[in-house]
């Protein structure tokens, strides 16, 4: 048996109530579906004065209604959503809660009557059946969407850039205050420091004087010995100057040896007395 599809489509206006530590405290009413619509109030209201928050859909309290064209009738069927609901929030007795009194709380049938005013003569829905419609309706709510996810999440490059250039960017002030700050060190930890940083022991005092002033036997009588050492040319110019006479002394000294005895005798003290005249 193939079933046939219908060639109208019917908008479904569903109640529920919201329950708060299990008290209620909104009545409200929706043509998609209740948790949709409960996920929402709970983006757009605070509820953090409750532990527990639940929605329950009020399954035999819904109306449908077939759409048509006709604005005066999609008007007389919003009535009638708005006349069950006030029902069912006295009903409830959530007339006084600040979620039921709170301003754009609930929903109403506004984008149904602006669709049926506004496409009313579309050519784009001539000869379209109810279901063609729908079809077309939620086609277009799904491509809608995702167009809507896609375009938030995008951004120029110019902002993708300049946003990558500021976070990065420091001012001046605090850059020259972070580079100060991290150098600076109370006065008591710098006085510590320098005094501690200067301490010695006792014991390690007087070793270091004890051994800076030691020299091994080795190195003293090493460094005694290089200390004397001359050169051999320095020694040999020593001795040969040492040993030097006047040509005078060299000549007349010659000249006695060689000479006889009564002379030699005169010329000895003549000499001597020169020598002595000399010195």
């Amino acid at each position: 048996m193939v079933r046939k599809l219908s060639k109208t489509f019917k908008i479904t206006s569903r109640f529920y109530v919201i329950y708060g530590n299990c008290d209620p405290i909104y009545v409200g009413y929706t043509n998609r579906t209740v948790r949709q619509r409960f996920r929402e109030h709970k983006e757009d209201k605070d509820f953090s004065d409750y532990e527990n928050v639940e929605v329950k859909e009020l399954v035999d309290e819904k109306l449908s209604f077939d759409f048509t064209w006709d604005y005066e009738q999609t008007c007389e069927n919003a009535n009638k959503v708005s006349l069950r609901e006030g029902q069912l929030v006295q009903q409830y007795d959530t007339q006084d809660s600040e979620y039921q009194k709170a301003v754009g709380g609930g929903q109403t049938w506004a984008s149904e009557k602006w669709f049926v005013k506004s496409n009313k003569d579309n050519p784009r829905f001539t000869g379209m059946s109810g279901a063609e419609i729908k079809s077309c309706l939620k086609e277009e709510k799904v491509v809608t969407t995702w167009l809507g996810n896609f375009v938030s999440a995008m951004r120029p490059v110019e902002e993708v850039w300049l946003h990558s250039f500021f976070r990065h960017m420091i001012p001046a002030e605090e850059v020259w205050l972070n580079n100060f700050v991290s150098h600076m060190r109370p006065a008591e930890e710098v006085w510590i420091n320098n005094f501690v940083g200067n301490m010695k022991p006792a014991e390690e005092v007087w070793l270091n004087n004890f051994v800076s002033t030691m020299r091994p036997a080795e190195e003293v009588w090493i460094n005694s010995f290089v200390g004397n050492m001359r050169p051999a040319e320095e020694v040999w110019l020593n001795n040969f100057v040492n040993h030097m006479k006047p040509a005078e002394e060299v000549w007349l000294n010659t000249f006695v040896n060689n000479m006889n005895p009564v002379e030699e005798v005169w010329l000895n003290n003549f000499v001597n007395h020169m020598k002595s005249k000399r010195r």
